[in-house]
C-alpha cells in the first residue's frame, strides 16, 4: 500500500509515467508531428423550476423551501497524445470543473447559502496504449494502462459509473458534472473478444469516505450476441464501517443485437456485497426492449426492474445495499431517485419509449413505480411513489444542444409517511450544452 499511496499526487505520477513509459520506444519518423494536442471547452446552464418540491413539505425535509433554483458549469480541458513506433503510443488529459449554484436546490445541499462556486480539478492522468507493437498475436490496442484523477465505468455504470460527488460546495447538484476519481491505476488487455480490466481506485466524495478498493473485470464480446462478464472487488478501507473490508462479485450481459431479432435487446445485472457479520446485500436489474428502426420516427419500446435491498430489522447484519458509484445513463427518475430515495431499500418498474422524429431530435417518455424492499415499520405500506418523466433533446448544431425535461412524482404511502407531504411533485429543466 505504501506504493500506492506514494502515488496519490496523479500529476507527479503522470510525469513520471510518461517518461518511463517514453524510453525505449524509439519514435517514428513521419510527417506529422508526434505530439498532438486536443484543447475543448464546455459549457453548460441550466435552469431548474418546480412546485410543491418534496411533495409539498422541503422545509420539514431539507430545511429550507425549495423553488426555482440555477446552475452553471464551466470545464475547460487539454487532450494529448504522442505516438510512438508502431501505432503505440502515450495519452492523457487535463481538465478543470467550474460549478455554480444560485438558489436552494431540491437536495437541500446548500440550504446554508444560495450562492455557491467551486473550482477543482478534475482529470488529471496518462496512459499508454501498445497499438500495434502486439498485433500479430493479441491485436491492435490489445494493451492499455492509465495512472491519474479520471472517471472510472464498468458497463452501463450499475456497478461503476462515477468516483466523485457533487452538491453542497462543489455546487451543480442537477447538473452533476464531477465523475473522476481522486486516483485510478487501470490496466486492461484486450484481445480477440476477451477484455481484463483491472483498477485500483481512491474515491473523490465529498465529505471524504476514505474508500478505496482493487478488483478486475473479465469480459467476453460477440459480434452477433453481445457481452457477458464477471467482476470481483475488495475494498481496502473507508471510514464507512459496513465498508471497509467488502467484497463485491458482479455479474453481467448485454445482447445486442440477437442475429433472429435484430431489434431486440436483453440486458442484466447481480451484484453481491458481502462484509462477514456486517453486511450480506444485493441488488439488480433485469431489462427487455426492441426497437422498430424501420418504422416513422424509429420507436424503442423497453421495460426495466431494478431491486435493491433494504435492511431487514430482525437480523444482527445490514442487508441495505450500498450504491457504491452507481450512475447508470438512461437510469434514474428526475425526481425520486435523484433527491428522495437511494438506490438501496428500493424497488423500481421502469418502462421507456424512445422516438426519433429527425436525426437531431429525441424524445423520450418514461414511467417509474417504486415500491420499497422492506416496510419501514411492521404492517406500513411498501407503496412509495409514481413518475413520469418526459425528454426532448435538440442537438441545434455540432457545438449547441438543447433539452427540456419534466416529471411529476406522485406520493403513496410509503412516501407520505417518510416525508409527511401528498402533494404532486412537478419538475421542470431546461438546460443548454456548448461545447467546442
Amino acid at each position: 500500500m505504501r506504493r500506492l499511496r506514494s502515488c496519490a499526487r496523479p500529476l507527479a505520477c503522470s510525469g513520471i509515467v510518461a517518461l518511463v513509459l517514453g524510453l525505449g520506444l524509439g519514435r517514428e519518423a513521419a510527417a506529422e508531428p508526434p505530439l498532438q494536442l486536443k484543447p475543448g471547452v464546455a459549457l453548460e446552464a441550466a435552469s431548474y423550476l418546480q412546485d410543491q418540491s418534496w411533495f409539498g413539505q422541503a422545509e420539514n425535509n431539507i430545511g429550507v423551501a425549495s423553488g426555482p433554483w440555477l446552475e452553471g458549469v464551466l470545464t475547460p480541458s487539454l487532450d494529448w497524445t504522442y505516438r510512438l513506433s508502431k501505432g503505440a503510443g502515450v495519452y492523457g488529459r487535463l481538465s478543470a470543473i467550474a460549478a455554480s449554484t444560485s438558489g436552494a436546490d431540491a437536495a437541500g445541499a446548500d440550504a446554508a447559502e444560495r450562492r455557491i462556486s467551486s473550482i477543482e480539478l478534475e482529470d488529471s492522468y496518462v496512459g499508454w496504449r501498445s497499438g500495434d507493437l502486439l498485433a500479430r498475436t493479441l491485436g491492435h490496442d490489445a494493451i492499455d494502462v492509465s495512472i491519474g484523477r479520471r472517471k472510472y465505468q464498468v458497463g452501463s455504470g450499475f456497478l461503476f459509473w462515477k468516483e466523485s460527488s457533487n452538491g453542497a460546495s462543489r455546487a451543480a447538484t442537477g447538473i452533476a458534472p464531477r465523475k473522476a476519481a481522486r486516483l485510478a491505476i487501470t490496466a486492461k488487455i484486450d484481445t480477440h473478444g476477451w477484455a481484463l480490466d483491472t483498477v485500483y481506485l481512491q474515491f473523490n466524495d465529498k465529505p471524504s469516505t476514505k474508500t478505496h478498493l482493487v478488483g478486475g473485470d473479465l469480459s467476453y464480446t460477440s459480434k452477433a450476441w453481445g457481452l457477458v462478464g464477471v467482476g470481483i472487488y475488495d475494498f481496502l478501507g473507508s471510514t464507512r464501517p459496513t465498508r471497509a473490508g467488502m467484497r463485491m462479485y458482479d455479474i453481467r450481459a448485454d445482447t445486442h443485437p440477437v442475429p433472429p431479432l435484430p431489434g431486440l435487446r436483453l440486458a442484466a445485472e447481480y451484484v453481491h456485497q458481502d462484509n462477514g457479520r456486517l453486511l450480506a446485500s444485493d441488488a439488480g436489474f433485469a431489462g427487455i426492449g426492441y426497437g422498430f428502426d424501420a418504422l416513422p420516427w424509429a420507436p424503442y419500446i423497453g421495460y426495466r426492474v431494478a431491486v435493491f435491498r433494504g435492511d431487514d430489522p430482525k437480523t444482527s447484519r445490514s442487508e441495505a445495499y450500498d450504491p457504491v458509484s452507481i450512475g447508470i445513463s438512461n437510469w434514474g427518475s428526475l425526481v425520486i431517485s435523484k433527491y428522495v430515495q437511494s438506490n438501496s431499500n428500493l424497488r423500481a418498474d421502469f418502462l421507456r419509449l424512445a422516438l426519433k422524429p429527425d436525426r437531431r431530435l429525441d424524445l423520450t417518455f418514461e414511467a417509474y413505480r417504486f415500491r420499497l424492499d422492506q416496510s419501514p415499520a411492521p404492517g406500513a405500506s411498501r407503496d412509495f411513489a409514481d413518475e413520469v418523466d418526459a425528454t426532448a433533446e435538440w442537438r441545434v448544431n455540432k457545438p449547441l444542444t438543447l433539452s427540456l425535461q419534466a416529471a411529476l412524482a406522485m406520493p403513496h404511502a410509503a412516501a407520505e409517511a417518510r416525508t409527511g407531504g401528498d402533494r404532486t411533485w412537478a419538475y421542470l429543466i431546461l438546460d443548454a450544452h456548448v461545447a467546442f
